[in-house]
């Protein structure tokens, strides 16, 4: 991760997308979808600054799973492009 991230202009969310849906690394994707379906979920205020905060890190820290990252990270993708809109 350090090293993509070290690519010129390379963000956490390109460099998470390219490790689990290219290199089959585990990459941890936040997206406003993302943060939307999560602060709902847990009764959290949210705005565009939110996916940089701690909690929601932590939060899809800890949801992503070891295995199956590219599969996880396409469902979470498809379900909340689906639901948040």
């Amino acid at each position: 991760l350090e090293g993509l991230l070290d690519l010129p202009g390379v963000g956490p969310y390109a460099a998470a997308a390219f490790l689990s849906f290219h290199s089959g690394g585990r990459g941890v994707l936040i997206d406003s979808n993302v943060v939307r379906w999560l602060a709902r979920m847990t009764g959290q205020a949210f705005n565009p600054e939110t996916r940089r905060k701690r909690w929601i890190r932590e939060l899809t820290e800890r949801i992503t799973p070891r295995r199956n990252v590219r599969t996880f990270n396409f469902a979470v993708l498809d379900f909340t492009m689906t639901v948040c809109t």
